[in-house]
């Protein structure tokens, strides 16, 4: 169809020559796993049909259509170089801040402790030329009449402008099947990978200026699920399970059986290290059992500059929006009989009061109905977090010790989501959190000593290490999952049609990156002026904006608010902070 907008066509009009052009093949490597024995047997050719497994000497033919023990590596060089070049100037912002004498506020992943000790680590000749990256790894299903789900490998770089990281992670390897990976076999690509381009570096033009581009994968964000696979312990619902600490977990009568909770000790757990870490993977490998919750060697120990206990991070969307608001709503909305039920009536006025809110549009997500809550998804769950739930509570008889409870996790948590964090916000976070946990044995009991509600203990520790909450968190990879699920589009060949999709998306960004660079002022004005919605009716007063018909102003509020009349005007929609206000 474009070949008819232009008088010579310029793209083939053939799919095999299109993928002659944009997705060769080239970048993208075999992984294969034997299906008896689960061992790695390596790189294998896609026009191989015969492997042998030398472990369990078992034949494997890869063309057989229902073989799928297998997963693929992509090259990402290309992919960093784009994204780097194409936000230069941020870059290089980036790195000139970091050889200055900063505060101790946290605007970003750059202020974090452990990232500022990686910088002053580095070689002379990397603190201009590097790179940092947060990885992740979690599944998704991608059929919903069958178990087949898809883990992809993610990183996000850290030294380009949010929006970038937010829309732009980069799928390193991926694994389809039935069962989850063997992190073991899935890691190591991974690994040796970054370790390369740690050493050998990417070859990058910025402001005309060609430099080696030093990667390091600092920081992992992961699930409570997959965490332990990736670092080598005790789940969290295992004796040792947490991820930073000592805590011995603690068998709970839960139901009709027993759990292990994370309820209040004598003394503060001590923290995990990385050293008496190694000592405890050596002791578990040698006695082939579990030490303080540390059951194997991880493959990220080999990952250069990646801390194996600090380097993991809790992860806000799943601990606190899909975690701890959900097992909070359920004790007041689902339970019976208990000093913290709410009654049906009351939940009839909570529902009301929902779908009455006017929100701004920084809400990304308008929360649906109270009764749908099953439904919910972590957007939701965080605006009725941060911003519902102590307004509705609050109005609730026989509620407030409730309230003040829970009044302690929304000010703490809120306090780690800002842009801005001073010493003294952070130091006030921590207190009120772990007031949090610690009363919730109170209130609640030990049953409701969860792993989530233990984590919340970590976070602020988190964000001294790693900065804000927002700038090492699963909502940009569960996003880069969505846009991987969206490229399959049909049962056979799952992995073919996601590397196909991605390939040609990189190749476009390239084409889109050199073209942009030429001048075609004309046919870019152009495009832009078709892209660009116009506003008629707009006021602009100091650094807000106004929008639409200038409205009365009722006389009672000029009073209320001591206005003066002839110098105030109303408007039905407000932009203060890049945040859409409509009343």
């Amino acid at each position: 169809m474009l070949n008819t907008f232009v008088a010579t066509p310029f793209i083939p009009d053939t799919r095999y020559m299109i993928d002659k052009l944009f997705y060769p093949g080239e970048g993208i490597k075999y992984h294969a796993v034997c299906p008896t024995c689960k061992t790695h047997i390596g790189e294998f050719c896609k026009n191989n049909h015969i492997i042998f497994c030398q472990v369990c000497e078992e034949e494997i033919n890869v063309k057989d259509p229902c073989y799928r023990d297998f997963f693929v590596t992509l090259d990402i060089t290309d992919e960093i170089q784009s994204i780097i070049e194409s936000n230069s100037d941020y870059y290089t912002t980036v790195i000139a801040e970091r050889e200055q004498v900063i505060d101790n506020n946290l605007q970003d992943i750059h202020d974090g402790r452990k990232y500022k000790e990686f910088i002053a680590s580095l070689p002379d000749d990397h603190k201009k030329s590097y790179l940092t990256v947060i990885f992740n790894s979690d599944g998704s299903p991608i059929f919903k009449s069958a178990k087949f789900s898809i883990w992809p490998i993610q990183i996000i770089p850290n030294e380009v402008p949010m929006h970038v990281r937010n829309q732009k992670s980069i799928v390193y390897s991926l694994w389809f099947g039935h069962d989850k990976p063997n992190m073991i076999y899935f890691l190591r690509p991974f690994v040796d990978s970054m370790n390369s381009l740690t050493t050998n570096g990417i070859v990058c033009n910025i402001n005309n200026e060609i430099r080696r581009i030093h990667l390091y994968a600092l920081c992992c964000c992961v699930d409570a699920v997959a965490r332990p696979t990736m670092q080598g312990t005790t789940q969290f619902n295992g004796y040792y399970g947490c991820n930073w600490c000592l805590h011995p977990g603690i068998p709970v009568r839960y139901n009709k059986g027993t759990s292990v909770k994370y309820t209040l000790l004598n003394e503060i757990p001590a923290r995990r290290t990385a050293e008496q870490t190694l000592q405890h993977i050596q002791e578990a490998v040698n006695t082939n059992t579990s030490v303080f919750g540390i059951k194997k060697a991880s493959p990220l120990l080999n990952l250069r500059e990646f801390d194996i206990i600090d380097g993991f991070v809790p992860d806000p969307m799943h601990c606190m929006d899909l975690g701890i608001a959900k097992q909070f709503a359920e004790y007041w909305l689902d339970s019976s009989n208990m000093p913290y039920s709410i009654s049906n009536s009351y939940i009839d006025i909570i529902d009301k009061q929902i779908k009455a809110f006017k929100v701004p549009t920084k809400l990304v997500r308008l929360s649906r109905s109270i009764y749908h809550r099953k439904y919910w998804n972590a957007a939701e769950w965080e605006n009725w977090l941060l911003f519902y739930s102590l307004p509705v509570l609050s109005q609730l008889p026989n509620f407030q010790n409730y309230v003040q409870h829970w009044f302690l996790l929304v000010e703490g948590y809120y306090l780690l989501l800002q842009p801005f964090i001073s010493d003294a916000e952070l130091r006030r976070a921590d207190k009120l959190l772990r007031r949090f946990v610690a009363l919730t044995q109170y209130y609640y009991g030990e049953s409701a000593m969860s792993f989530n509600v233990h984590q919340v203990s970590h976070l602020s520790q988190s964000v001294a290490d790693w900065g804000p909450l927002w700038s090492h968190s699963c909502y940009p990879f569960e996003s880069g999952n969505g846009h991987i699920i969206k490229c399959v589009h049909a049962a056979k060949g799952v992995l073919s049609q996601i590397c196909r999709t991605l390939s040609i998306k990189q190749s476009i960004m390239m084409l889109e990156r050199h073209v942009l660079a030429k001048d075609f002022s004309p046919v870019l004005d152009y495009c832009y002026y078709l892209q660009n919605r116009c506003t008629i009716r707009t006021e602009k007063f100091g650094i807000n904006r106004y929008f639409g018909k200038e409205l009365r102003v009722d006389p009672i509020i000029i009073n209320q608010l001591n206005l003066c009349i002839e110098r105030t005007r109303a408007y039905g929609r407000m932009v203060k902070n890049k945040c859409l206000f409509k009343s």
